[in-house]
C-alpha cells in the first residue's frame, strides 16, 4: 500500500509513515471516527496545542529557543498558536456587543471629553479592528524587548517570534477572564482592562526574564526599561489609531 499524504511505499503493518510521519488510515470515514479524530486533537494532552500553552508557563524559554534554533516539532509554531488566540477573541467581541450596544463607557475618570456619541465609535472602532490592534502590540514588545532585554542577541525577527507566543498566551488566558467580566459584571470591564494590561506585562517580563538568564540584579532596571518603552510605544498606537479616527470623521470631541 501506499502513504495517501506522501505516496510512498508502505508495509501493511505500518500505523505511520515513515516519511511524512502522517497516520495511516484503512478505514472508510464514518460519524464515529471523526469524532474520534476530533476528541482526540482537541482532548488529547500530549498534542502540540497543549503542551505549547503548558509549557509556555513552566518553561517558556524552552518553547521559544526550540522554534528559533530549529526543532520546530516539539511546540505549535507560533503563526498556528496566535492564529488560534485571534480566532478565539471572536467569542469576546460578540459579547461586548451585546453587553454593550450603546458603547462602552471609555471616560472612568469624568473628563466630559468623552460623549454617548464618541463612546459608540470608539468601541465600534475598537471591535471592528480588535485584532488587527492586538497584533500591532507583538512589533511593540519585540521592540522594547530587544532595547531592554537581548543578551542572547536576538534579531529583530527573533524577539517577534517571542512576543507572538507571549502574546497569543495572554489572549488565551485573558479570553475567557474578560468574557466572565463583560457577561457577569459589564461595569467593570473598563477597570479589568486595565488590570490584564497589568498582567500582560508582568508574563512578558516573566518570559523575558526566564528566556535571557538575567541576574537578579539587573531585573528590576531591565524590567522598568522595559515598561517604559512599551508603554511610549501604546502611547504612539493609541494616538494614531484617534488621529486616524478624527481624520476620517469617525469622532469628533466636544467638550461639555
Amino acid at each position: 500500500m501506499d502513504c495517501k499524504t506522501c505516496e510512498n511505499s508502505l508495509r501493511s503493518d505500518f500505523s505511520y509513515c515513515p516519511s511524512c510521519g502522517g497516520k495511516i488510515i484503512r478505514n472508510r470515514l464514518t460519524i464515529k471516527n471523526i469524532w474520534q479524530d476530533i476528541v482526540y486533537q482537541v482532548f488529547d494532552f500530549d498534542n502540540t496545542l497543549f503542551k505549547t500553552f503548558r509549557h509556555l508557563f513552566t518553561k517558556p524559554e524552552v518553547v521559544i529557543d526550540s522554534f528559533i534554533s530549529g526543532a520546530r516539532k516539539k511546540y505549535m509554531n507560533p503563526i498556528s498558536y496566535i492564529a488560534i488566540a485571534i480566532t478565539l477573541t471572536g467569542i469576546l467581541v460578540f459579547f461586548i456587543r451585546r453587553a454593550f450596544p450603546e458603547g462602552i463607557d471609555f471616560d472612568i475618570m469624568n473628563t466630559g471629553v468623552y460623549n454617548a456619541e464618541t463612546n459608540k465609535a470608539l468601541t465600534d472602532f475598537m471591535l471592528t479592528f480588535y485584532n488587527i490592534l492586538f497584533i500591532l502590540q507583538v512589533p511593540i514588545l519585540s521592540l522594547a524587548g530587544l532595547l531592554a532585554f537581548n543578551e542572547k542577541k536576538y534579531l529583530f525577527s527573533e524577539h517577534l517570534v517571542s512576543f507572538m507566543y507571549t502574546q497569543a498566551q495572554y489572549s488565551l488566558i485573558s479570553i475567557p477572564i474578560s468574557s466572565l467580566i463583560v457577561v457577569f459584571i459589564p461595569q467593570l470591564y473598563m477597570y479589568s482592562s486595565i488590570s490584564m494590561l497589568v498582567i500582560m506585562l508582568s508574563y512578558n517580563i516573566y518570559v523575558l526574564k526566564r528566556l535571557h538568564a538575567v541576574k537578579k540584579g539587573e531585573f528590576l532596571l531591565k524590567g522598568f526599561v522595559f515598561i517604559v518603552l512599551f508603554g511610549v510605544g501604546y502611547m504612539f498606537l493609541s494616538v494614531l489609531q484617534f488621529v486616524w479616527m478624527f481624520a476620517t470623521g469617525v469622532i469628533s470631541f466636544n467638550i461639555n
